[in-house]
């Protein structure tokens, strides 16, 4: 296929799992890939764009590379493709730009910004070759180096994944925020000091306590609530929320993502009795009837893993024929998504 015969268009609401996710913290996910594009050319970048489109591993047209893999929750590992869109320019800010490197630094920066909001990232990885699904996602993302976001864009980066990671994104997304780990709702820390010229209670206008107050939509500090600016440091400066054009449709409220979307997914259950360290001579000398004697006692709790992950503990009990575990407790959430490296 010829990159003239790619369908593009604007990311939709209605059948996208992404949506809601990308609707609540678009304005932080645009902040985010702007500093990243404009940390590789070293000047000012802005998206003024972003469409995706579809076709098959046979009619991916010419000229992408490797560039990264990435793993989710209970899914196996997607390779990443990139190119520039030849429709476009190579040029961002006067310079000719690498492909790889500006991907990458996007790439990166999105990662960044999953581990901010939901606790764990995309596990990327280096990849030496292309996705080779069936039916393959091409996301676009359009980069102009000026500041009005109405400029014609530069640059266009593609990337190209298998279809099937969108919904394994949603679903390793809402997964996270399900166990608790996503940063919406919580409050940030804003340092604002008093209107200037007036004193505060423990001193002189120069001398302010930090106070609190929550996050607006998509992670970016809401205006005090008289709706008049704040000022930092008594010196007058007004600080406004930034205002960003939308970088994806807008839609209504939908909040969480429904449960129903992770019913439906597998995931490998599996339980630790014990461990032990062995010398590699130990190991090549192990026959049938050979006893390796773990770290535990007897009769002591033994560790369920979900997809290696601590989440509970339990006692070993038989149920018909089979063994099986009873649980007797489960970690604290804040626990749940660190790698289990077992008992200390």
């Amino acid at each position: 296929m010829d990159w003239t015969e790619l369908e593009w268009a604007a990311p939709g609401t209605d059948h996208d799992p992404l949506a809601p996710f990308l609707i609540a913290h678009g304005p932080l996910i645009r902040s985010a890939l702007e500093e990243a594009a404009a940390g590789v050319v070293l000047g000012p970048v802005t998206i003024v764009g972003a469409h995706s489109a579809l076709c098959t591993a046979g009619e991916l047209p010419a000229g992408f590379i490797p560039l990264a893999s990435f793993e989710l929750l209970g899914t196996s590992r997607r390779a990443v493709g990139v190119a520039l869109d030849p429709a476009f320019g190579t040029e961002l800010g006067g310079a000719s730009i690498g492909v790889e490197n500006i991907a990458r630094g996007l790439l990166e920066a999105f990662d960044e910004v999953l581990v901010a909001l939901v606790g764990e990232g995309l596990s990327l990885g280096p990849s030496d070759r292309l996705p080779d699904d069936e039916v393959l996602l091409l996301l676009r993302l359009s980069l102009a180096s000026e500041a009005d976001p109405t400029d014609a864009p530069d640059v266009a980066v593609v990337a190209v994944m298998a279809l099937a990671a969108r919904a394994e994104l949603a679903t390793h997304i809402s997964a996270l925020e399900t166990l608790g780990t996503s940063s919406a709702g919580e409050t940030a820390t804003d340092v604002r000091g008093p209107a200037p010229g007036a004193d505060s209670a423990a001193g002189p206008a120069s001398e302010h306590v930090a106070s609190a107050r929550p996050l607006g939509p998509g992670g970016s500090m809401g205006a005090p609530s008289d709706g008049q600016p704040s000022h930092v440091g008594g010196l007058g400066s007004p600080i406004r929320p930034a205002q960003f054009p939308p970088l994806f449709p807008a839609a209504a409220a939908t909040g969480r993502q429904s449960m129903d979307l992770l019913l439906g997914v597998n995931l490998e259950v599996s339980v630790e009795i014990g461990r032990a360290r062995m010398m590699i001579r130990d190991v090549l000398s192990l026959t049938p009837g050979s006893i390796v004697e773990l770290d535990k006692l007897a009769g002591e709790k033994v560790d369920v893993l979900v997809n290696r992950h601590h989440v509970a503990t339990g006692e070993v009990v038989v149920v018909d024929e089979n063994f099986g575990v009873r649980i007797t407790e489960i970690v604290a959430r804040d626990r749940r998504l660190t790698p289990f490296e077992g008992r200390a």
